[in-house]
């Protein structure tokens, strides 16, 4: 356990000076972080998220919706 407490220690600190390095090459790093998060998200999260987003954009906008969301595959 120790050892690998060790390890993410490790991983942080290299986290840490490449987010320094990709700062200091102009990239916004909150835009990143963002970007970052999206792809790690699974597929369902990335859906779900998709669909509110479409549902918040067309009632912003007072486009009417017809979703039909399918059934799982069991």
């Amino acid at each position: 356990m120790e050892r690998l407490m060790d390890e993410i220690d490790g991983l942080k600190a290299d986290l840490k000076d490449l987010r320094s390095e990709v700062k200091s090459a102009g990239f916004n790093i909150k835009a990143l972080d963002k970007l970052v998060a999206i792809r790690r998200k699974d597929a369902g999260e990335q859906e779900a998220e998709l669909l509110n987003d479409l549902m918040l954009y067309a009632h912003a906008t007072g486009t009417p919706l017809d979703i039909v969301v399918p059934e799982p595959a069991e």
